[in-house]
């Protein structure tokens, strides 16, 4: 009898210690898991920002209205023609000037030319030509 409950007690540790090893192992594999997948989810946030960073913008419509509308006062070069056409090279482009126009000068207004996104397009290819390195606008900047 003392065999038997002894093989008894044997068989009931090496139970209770397995049982415990695995459920060890259970918890180990999900921290792992949830490890890894925060990892995962770093590198692709990481990811993400570095290629919006170097995502090119495309100014190519503003730089057809402006090769159309704007070129021939203020050059190619966005350098202007003395204080009657201001250079663009270098300054801010303000899309209130652009639609409305400045009363007293060569400047017209443009609103009746140009569709509002269309006035977000010029001014946002003038404040990234030439070097320039500006704030994009948007027709919620443009003011009546």
């Amino acid at each position: 009898m003392k065999k038997l409950t002894f093989s008894a007690l044997a068989v009931l540790f090496v139970f209770s210690l397995s049982t415990l090893f695995v459920s060890c192992g259970e918890e180990t594999a999900k921290e792992d898991a949830k490890d890894t997948k925060e990892e995962v989810k770093e590198e692709v946030k990481v990811e993400t920002e570095a290629k919006e960073e170097t995502a090119v913008a495309d100014y190519s419509k503003g730089k057809e209205i402006y090769a159309s509308k704007c070129q021939a006062c203020h050059q190619e070069n966005g350098e202007g023609v003395g204080e009657t056409f201001p250079g663009l090279k270098g300054k801010a482009c303000d899309i209130n000037i652009v639609a409305n126009g400045v009363e007293g000068t060569a400047m017209v207004a443009f609103k009746g030319q140009l569709s509002n996104e269309e006035l977000v397009d010029v001014v946002n290819y003038v404040n990234h030509a030439w070097d320039n390195n500006f704030d994009d606008v948007t027709t919620a900047d443009i003011k009546e």
